[in-house]
């Protein structure tokens, strides 16, 4: 039971400070002046932002390795093409991935290098 209470935990705590991140992004503010603003120490903010881009690689990846099943990969050429909303769709062995203006150059790299060990 106590196994579950920490996940319980963990989930809630994650989503608050995606929320909170997600609220930054959304005011226009550089983290530093939202923290200063929201009473937030920096530190923490920090710590969470690179908590939540670690999960989201870790998950991201766990997901690209269940689809595959595979360890050998063949890289694929892939075509970009650039819409006029500021969004960078790639298609590739039939996913699709659409990219807008303000994803993080983390995640961007994480779906890109994903994609190229596609089966």
């Amino acid at each position: 039971m106590g196994a579950n209470i920490d996940n319980c935990t963990r989930t809630v705590r994650m989503q608050q400070w995606a929320a909170i991140l997600r609220e930054c992004k959304a005011s226009g503010q550089s983290n530093a002046a939202y923290c200063t603003a929201n009473g937030i120490h920096p530190k923490t903010f920090y710590y969470w932002q690179n908590k939540l881009r670690r999960e989201a690689a870790n998950e991201l990846e766990h997901r690209e390795l269940s689809l595959c099943g595979a360890t050998n990969s063949q890289i694929v050429p892939i075509g970009f093409s650039a819409a006029a909303s500021g969004c960078v769709t790639i298609r590739k062995a039939g996913y699709t991935v659409e990219i807008t203006d303000g994803t993080s150059s983390a995640t961007i790299e994480a779906v890109l290098s994903a994609l190229n060990r596609q089966c």
